[in-house]
């Protein structure tokens, strides 16, 4: 589950106020938390979903954490506390929303 996005995927935005854009079919789930941490310069995040449907045997799951090398390293983290984080997710072949990229935004 490495984000890559040259991945054969649609990119869907989700915001840190936990909402989705209502164009998108992943609206079957709502993110609840999101959360970056730093070890040895790299990112990496994690995020907490509901599944708004009977989709998901669970309620609510944990993705797995994702190393993100291309997110500013030290002098960025100041965002972290504007909620200035984005999540993007893809569809792919095998299970919807699988695949995640966290971004923090810098405008």
């Amino acid at each position: 589950m490495r984000c890559d996005p040259n991945d054969d995927a649609i990119p869907v935005l989700y915001s840190a106020n936990m909402t989705s854009n209502s164009s998108s079919f992943i609206s079957l789930f709502t993110i609840k938390s999101v959360s970056l941490s730093l070890h040895n310069t790299r990112w990496f995040c994690n995020a907490e979903f509901n599944a708004n449907t009977g989709f998901l045997e669970s309620s609510r799951f944990d993705l797995h954490v994702f190393s993100l090398p291309e997110l500013p390293v030290c002098d960025e983290i100041k965002l972290l506390n504007k909620s200035n984080i984005q999540v993007y997710c893809w569809t792919n072949k095998v299970f919807p929303g699988s695949v995640c990229l966290f971004n923090v935004k810098t405008n």
